[in-house]
């Protein structure tokens, strides 16, 4: 299978059912060109849809040719261009870096599944559909796969402010129903279970989760701790928590003394204090949003035999830590005030100074030692 070009137009040499076939692809580009070529072999290896068939067979025979529009590998430029001069671009560098990673997704499957898609035109409601369907079928959680698509529509929606004639596929396509089972909390037995399955996985997970367990920070906070948040004098950490860092909350929170306190001791020692407390996972977060390649939280998971579709993750470990408060008979007021609850339309800065006799006790009843 090849490409060759025949005056000024590219041709297709290639076999069907053992028949030689030479078709003009009435294309002057030769990458455009091989673009047609390659999805003529993925349709010869049954991987393509119906519909990129179609768009192949349409392209060979309809003398499809080459025409203007927004490359789709300039969609996130564009983006962000626009967003800008729209003055809609003051968005938190957590969602720009999670809607970036979830444009590029696309973009690589387009490459990988749809070749002739080339442009942002090209991604119609037939390929948003496909892409959602692949979505599923990697397994993603219906509350994943609602937040990829809200980010896919936000960023084709500011794209039609620079290209008219676009039209956004994405809306529509947005789960309807979220799961379930979310977020279940870890009963005691489970517990000790995947804290010594963080135990086997090492690579910093064990000190990960008993942060998690007992002070309720979620993935993101735990892993881009500094050691200059850590106050292990005072037996505090204070953050600006990532997901409400936009309204300036911030959130002190007493350090469990019995196991806690003693692995952060000992872990700042051999770190000798400085930097991130976990800089192999705060490099993966802060460019992936994931755990590092091959040691994710999942593993750990699936070595105790708890599913995520069964509402099992990380985050499970902030429900248990909420859960353990509510068992010890914390308030409400003083739970929400360690878990960094708040309306989120606020900006109002936590004030935990007067508090932190109270909200020690708490963690300290909460720890169930």
């Amino acid at each position: 299978m090849r490409v060759y070009k025949h005056g000024k137009t590219w041709w297709l040499d290639y076999y069907v059912n053992g028949k030689n076939i030479r078709k003009s692809t009435h294309l002057t580009d030769r990458a455009a060109a091989e673009a047609v070529l390659a999805t003529i072999k993925i349709a010869k290896s049954k991987q393509a849809t119906s519909d990129a068939v179609s768009a192949m067979l349409e392209t060979i025979y309809h003398n499809k040719r080459e025409r203007s529009g927004l490359p789709i590998n300039a969609a996130w430029a564009t983006y962000t261009q626009t967003a800008n001069a729209a003055g809609i671009g003051n968005v938190a560098a957590d969602t720009l870096r999670k809607r970036k990673m979830h444009v590029q997704g696309l973009v690589d499957w387009l490459h990988k599944e749809r070749p002739l898609a080339q442009m942002v035109q090209d991604v119609d409601g037939l390929a948003a559909a496909a892409y959602a369907a692949h979505l599923t079928a990697l397994g993603l959680a219906p509350k994943t796969r609602q937040i990829t698509i809200s980010d896919l529509a936000t960023v084709w929606k500011t794209l039609e402010i620079a290209v008219p004639e676009l039209r956004n596929p994405w809306p529509a396509l947005r789960p309807r129903k979220v799961e379930s089972k979310r977020h279940q909390t870890f009963t005691p037995e489970q517990e000790s279970q995947v804290l010594e399955a963080a135990r086997n996985k090492g690579d910093g997970w064990p000190l990960i989760c008993l942060i998690s367990r007992h002070t309720g920070l979620r993935y993101g906070d735990v892993v881009t701790l500094k050691w200059a948040d850590i106050n292990l004098a005072k037996g505090v950490i204070d953050i600006k928590p990532r997901k409400t860092a936009r309204h300036g909350i911030r959130v002190t929170i007493p350090i469990e003394t019995r196991t806690l306190a003693p692995e952060l001791a000992s872990a700042r020692k051999s770190a000798h204090g400085k930097g991130y407390v976990f800089p192999r996972h705060a490099r993966a977060y802060l460019s992936t949003g994931m755990g590092p390649k091959g040691s994710r939280f999942s593993d750990i998971l699936d070595a105790v035999d708890l599913k995520q579709s069964d509402g099992y993750t990380f985050h499970s470990w902030r429900h248990t830590f909420r859960t353990r408060l509510a068992e010890a008979g914390v308030s409400t007021e003083t739970a929400m005030r360690l878990c960094g609850h708040t309306d989120e339309r606020t900006s109002a800065v936590y004030d935990h100074a007067d508090h932190l006799a109270e909200l020690s006790a708490a963690i300290e009843a909460a720890a169930g030692k």
